[in-house]
């Protein structure tokens, strides 16, 4: 059954509460960035020194969310702690064999059965 059926089958109040929502997140994201654009229009009209605009683009550029940033940083965190489960970086926590000789912190390998 494709998607398209899926939506049909549901009930009306289901649906039309679907589309309401799915209309107030793309009018909020519209006014979002018509503000802001607005925003920006209004501020170099009234502010003619090129100055002033250059610092003012700069301000707005280093408020602005940096996603690619940020799925990157979540990425490496994520990296980080599955290869400390399975021993990519030595020192993260678990002993993948190569220090069973050092005995630090009272830690000792148990005997091998005979």
């Amino acid at each position: 059954m494709s998607l398209i059926h899926e939506i049909h089958a549901q009930k009306p109040a289901v649906r039309y509460t679907l589309f309401g929502l799915s209309l107030l997140i793309a009018l909020s994201l519209v006014g979002i960035f018509g503000l802001s654009a607005l925003q920006r229009q209004a501020y170099l009209a009234l502010h003619t020194d090129p100055g002033d605009q250059q610092a003012y683009d700069e301000a707005v550029a280093a408020r602005r969310p940096k996603p690619i940033a940020a799925f990157v940083r979540a990425a490496s965190s994520l990296t980080a702690s599955i290869g400390s489960v399975f021993g990519w970086k030595s020192d993260a926590g678990f002993d993948t064999g190569g220090r069973l000789g050092n005995d630090q912190g009272g830690v000792h390998p148990l005997p091998l059965s005979e």
